[in-house]
C-alpha cells in the first residue's frame, strides 16, 4: 500500500525540481546555460506530470469458484 505513495511522491519531487531548474535563469545570471536549463526543466516537469497522470494498474483479488 506505499508503493503508491512512494511512486506518487517521487514524481511530485522532480516535477519540483523541474520547475526549479526551468525558473532558474530567471532569478540567476546564466546567460550561457541559461536555455539548456530552462529546457531540461521543462522536459522534467512534462515526464512528471505524464507519469502523474496515467493510472497504475489496479490488481483484482483472485476469486475462488466453488466448483
Amino acid at each position: 500500500m506505499t508503493g503508491k505513495g512512494n511512486y506518487r511522491f517521487f514524481w511530485y519531487c522532480v516535477l519540483a525540481g523541474g520547475l526549479a531548474l526551468g525558473s532558474m535563469p530567471l532569478f540567476a545570471r546564466t546567460i550561457a546555460f541559461g536555455p539548456l536549463e530552462m529546457l531540461g526543466g521543462a522536459i522534467l516537469a512534462v515526464v512528471s506530470l505524464i507519469c502523474l497522470r496515467k493510472p497504475r494498474r489496479i490488481r483484482l483479488p483472485y476469486r475462488r469458484t466453488l466448483s
